[in-house]
């Protein structure tokens, strides 16, 4: 490599070397070594050595290749010594502006086209450093609001990649678990397993009710089923959250919220799994008759029963969590948390109806940041990367897709007021994308600097559904 003068070299090693340090110490200490292969949390740097000519500006030009298997790499490096493999120079991709929305929604559909062929919730591998975890695995949830947002943007092959992938890893009792690698092999998990006679789960059923959702939609979009995705996918997720229920009440039974961090019956959960079962039930209308009765008829049941069993009437609005108790009731948490949204964003007739209006104003009343850059937390006292210990004013750090959804909820609401904070509240996620338009999934309540991972994808969709609510075209 080079032109004679010019030296290229390498290393690759672990990031946990080193005492933690990983290969920048080595290269404090001896230079780069050439090392060509590592295990384990990978991490590597190239060097290109220059003798240059004072004030005399050299260009240089670096690209990554890949390949699949030991042939494909012999036949690629035979074509780079040789010369013989050519190079097409890209189109020139127009000047964004990253600073509008219009420039921050090509940037999410750019998001859509490069990191949805996969689905995993980010590329970003920083969190190695400290928690020695990343969020390169397909969450099931996250993933799902993602497809749906793909096949609304017209990117049905996207919307496709995820249901065959779901395919392949639903498991047999028809739900999906926490997370996976992007090969299909479960991910990590912090649910702990139930005894085999309990009829608990470690599982978010929400996940598999969103997913469910996400696959009417796409079949409901003129997607033609050729590989018959009702069959593998749908009829097996619906038989599933209809059996995953209370007898007594017809609510579902616990499982782990969306945020992943508590075990009970969800409102959020509740709601997801309401417009599933709608949507199972329409969409197997003509084809399953059984089915589309009997999900029909377990999503009013249970709608009844979120109304009658999770609204806190003392508070004036529905409750985060119910806890059940051992008299067969329940004890409700009433903490404020984002995730009520989810009593409109599945189904947006109901943004307007009395306990879903008195629910969303307190999540805008008691979640909004005042103190710092502003924008919306997780719920009252969120510690997950918590940057101040403020919580009257900082209930904490604010989050985009919970910015999002309150954006959403008064955007589908009538009134020019209403209309006035939903473009505010879009502008400030405007303001808070980085130089290049990616969006965070946090960001830090007095400086505005990302905390946690950049991009998020499921901050990039619901950024362009917010933008289609806003413009009418929902």
């Amino acid at each position: 490599p080079g032109t004679g003068h010019d030296q290229v070299s390498w290393t690759l090693g672990r990031r946990d070397q080193e005492s933690g340090r990983g290969i920048r110490a080595l290269l404090e200490r001896s230079g780069l070594d050439n090392n060509p292969c590592a295990v384990g949390a990978g991490e590597s740097i190239l060097g290109l050595d220059l003798q240059l000519e004072a004030e005399k500006p050299e260009e240089v030009t670096a690209f990554l290749a890949c390949w699949q298997g030991h042939e494909e790499g012999r036949a690629l490096g035979s074509a780079l010594s040789s010369g013989t493999l050519t190079f097409e120079d890209p189109p020139c991709a127009p000047a964004l502006d990253t600073s509008t929305r219009e420039g921050i929604a090509q940037v999410s559909r750019h998001q859509l086209d490069v990191f949805a062929t996969a689905f995993i919730a980010s590329p970003d591998t920083t969190g190695l450093e400290n928690a020695r975890e990343h969020y390169g695995y397909i969450w099931p949830r996250d993933a799902a609001f993602v497809a749906m947002t793909c096949d609304a943007e017209g990117r049905h092959h996207h919307a496709r990649q995820f249901f065959r992938f779901c395919a392949r890893v639903i498991g047999p009792e028809g739900f999906f678990l926490q997370r996976y690698h992007p090969d299909g092999f479960p991910g990590s998990s912090w649910h702990a397993p139930f005894a085999p006679e309990s009829p608990l789960r470690p599982i978010q059923s929400d996940s598999t009710a969103l997913t469910c959702l996400a696959l009417t939609r796409h079949l409901t979009t003129g997607c033609r089923d050729e590989e018959d995705f009702f069959g593998q996918l749908l009829v097996p997720m619906a038989r599933f959250l209809l059996r995953y229920r209370q007898e007594k009440t017809g609510l579902p039974l616990p499982s782990h919220d969306l945020w992943e961090e508590r075990f009970g019956i969800h409102t959020f959960t509740v709601a997801a799994t309401i417009a599933a079962l709608k949507a199972a039930g329409q969409c197997a209308t003509g084809r399953d008759a059984d089915l589309a009765e009997k999900c029909l008829e377990g999503a009013e049941t249970m709608e009844c029963a979120l109304r009658h069993h999770l609204y806190h009437v003392e508070a004036g609005r529905f409750a985060r969590t119910a806890h059940p108790t051992d008299d067969g009731g329940f004890h409700l948490d009433t903490t404020v948390d984002a995730s009520l949204a989810g009593l409109f964003l599945f189904d947006r007739d109901q943004a307007s109806e009395d306990m879903v209006m008195r629910t969303m104003e307190a999540v805008e009343e008691h979640l909004e940041v005042r103190h710092g850059v502003g924008g919306i937390a997780r719920y009252q006292d969120d510690s997950y990367h918590r940057r101040s210990l403020d919580p009257a004013r900082i209930p904490g750090n604010p989050w985009i897709i919970c910015t999002l959804w309150l954006a959403q909820w008064h955007g589908l609401q009538k009134g020019g007021a209403h209309e006035e904070k939903a473009a505010g509240l879009l502008d400030w996620v405007v303001g808070q994308a980085r130089p290049s338009g990616l969006l965070p999934e946090q960001v830090h309540p007095l400086t505005g600097e990302s905390v946690s991972v950049c991009p998020l994808l499921w901050s990039h969709s619901t950024f362009l559904d917010t933008l289609r609510i806003l413009h009418g075209d929902s």
